[in-house]
């Protein structure tokens, strides 16, 4: 939702229901693939949202990471490596103003 608010226009990927491991993967990597800018919520561990960074980070894709405040101390070093500049929020108000920031087109290259 807030990503949807900072940037209007940003395709987001919520698959539907429940689909085959494959679909998934697919459908994530396609959109990675396809991605200007990679942007993630590590505030919960997962496995997969770390592969998809991954992936992102070996095609050379720009990534912003975002993740609640309360999460701060939970952040592994490998994907502080990564991005180094994590967006934490309080509120999806507050993250959504960060991403506006974050995101405009004259950050990246």
């Amino acid at each position: 939702m807030a990503i949807r608010t900072a940037v209007p226009d940003a395709k987001c990927i919520e698959p539907e229901g429940r689909l085959l491991p494959e679909i998934i993967a697919e459908t994530a990597f396609d959109g990675i693939k396809a991605c200007d800018v990679l942007v993630a919520d590590i505030s919960e561990y997962s496995i997969g949202v770390g592969v998809e960074i991954g992936y992102a980070f070996g095609l050379g894709k720009q990534i912003v990471l975002i993740a609640k405040e309360t999460a701060k101390d939970e952040i592994s070093p490998f994907l502080r490596g990564i991005a180094p500049d994590i967006l934490f929020y309080s509120s999806v108000g507050d993250l959504s103003r960060q991403l506006a920031r974050a995101l405009r087109r004259d950050n990246f290259p």
